[in-house]
């Protein structure tokens, strides 16, 4: 029996430094299309948003960060290698503790076994492909950067 659709809850975070954002480029295998998104991850059951943040950044990047600071909750209706999903994202901004890492051109991060490249870009810089969520340029437009 296939299981039923969901609504995953997610965690972001946007790393700001001069201008730029930090962001993977991901594809969509299926059609071909790609995209822009910050790192984070799915929230466990009985942690809170924050704590999933410091979490995935720690798995993905072996990296410490500041506490998080909520930014506001987006949700996303997409389809992704064929399938539908929704999600409730909870978007954070934080700062890494390690200052090197704002000097790097790209941070290698891990999902599993899968190896993600990020790189810091400018919004501009995005022009061959949407920063997904839907809605989070606008929101980081409204929010300053600390």
């Amino acid at each position: 029996m296939a299981r039923k659709p969901r609504i995953r809850p997610m965690a972001l975070c946007v790393f700001r430094h001069r201008g730029r954002i930090l962001v993977a480029r991901g594809r969509d295998s299926n059609n071909g299309a790609s995209f822009y998104r910050p790192l984070g991850g799915g929230i466990d059951f009985g942690e809170t948003g924050a704590e999933a943040i410091i979490r995935e950044i720690d798995e993905e990047l072996g990296a410490a960060i500041s506490a998080p600071r909520y930014l506001g909750t987006l949700e996303s209706i997409f389809t992704y290698r064929g399938k539908p999903r929704h999600e409730l994202l909870l978007i954070f901004d934080a700062d890494f503790l390690d200052r090197e890492i704002y000097e790097r051109e790209c941070v290698e991060a891990r999902e599993g076994e899968r190896r993600i490249i990020a790189r810091w870009l400018a919004p501009d810089a995005m022009q061959d492909a949407p920063l997904v969520p839907e809605g989070l340029s606008d929101l980081l437009q409204s929010q300053p950067c600390h």
